[in-house]
């Protein structure tokens, strides 16, 4: 969604471009995806999802999340797609109501993204979570104009890892392949832009295991680093 706000803040032409990830790389989200999770998943009988289980099943949107986390009672057919798909259609709406309690930005990334405003780059967001959630915590946190593009994932368009999901995102801001770089915790991000040939740079502070980021181009072990990184990659694509 490119809005008024920020079509002032990124008139003109748009030489370069950072696309991030949302959750395990601008913010630390699982405390509200599992509240929303585990209030669907008690209100169906179902078990209650732990704190160190959520890593390994965000990353593929609600409805990968269910898969992920019900594999055992979807194989054995005691929990049928159907019921799998309405748990899903549950969390979202019970994370939707209230998507930003204990949602925090990562240690420098508000700073980062300042400067990468200085250095006249636009950023976007492309995130696998829900796009009507998506509009609504962006805001609430960041604001409503840090962004030139905010995408999340709508039924019947592509999602990440198809490269279509970030080749649409480039597209709205006016910008090539060769112009962007792509940030995320997870191989699920990794993916999308090899997919796209687009240059990705992972973070180890997300959700995975750094063994999981080992297909990006560099990994950056803090919000430094990252900028570090960015310098360089912007001053090679001048």
């Amino acid at each position: 969604m490119l809005t008024f706000a920020s079509r002032r803040r990124y008139r003109g032409v748009v030489h370069a471009a950072v696309i991030f990830d949302l959750d395990g790389t601008l913010i630390d989200s699982l405390e509200d995806i599992r509240a929303a999770v585990n209030e669907a998943f008690s209100a169906n009988g179902l078990r209650i999802i732990a704190r160190e289980e959520m890593p390994h099943l965000v990353g593929w949107g609600i409805a990968g999340l269910v898969e992920r986390a019900l594999a055992p009672e979807l194989s054995a057919g005691t929990l049928s797609k159907r019921e799998a798909a309405v748990l899903a259609q549950d969390i979202a709406a019970a994370y939707s109501a209230d998507p930003a309690v204990a949602t925090r930005v990562y240690p420098g990334m508000t700073e980062l993204l300042d400067t990468l405003e200085s250095w006249g780059m636009a950023t976007a967001i492309l995130t696998n979570k829900p796009d009507q959630i998506v509009q609504r915590l962006v805001p609430q946190v960041f604001g409503t104009d840090r962004f030139a593009v905010v995408r999340g994932a709508v039924d019947g368009k592509p999602a990440k890892p198809q490269a279509a999901a970030l080749l649409s995102v480039l597209s709205e801001l006016g910008v090539g392949a060769e112009q962007a770089v792509m940030i995320g915790d997870s191989e699920v991000d990794i993916q999308t832009a090899r997919a796209a040939g687009v240059a990705v740079f992972g973070v180890s502070w997300g959700y995975r295991s750094e063994d999981k980021l080992s297909d990006s181009d560099a990994i950056a072990h803090d919000s430094g680093q990252l900028q570090h990184m960015l310098q360089t990659w912007r001053e090679q694509h001048r």
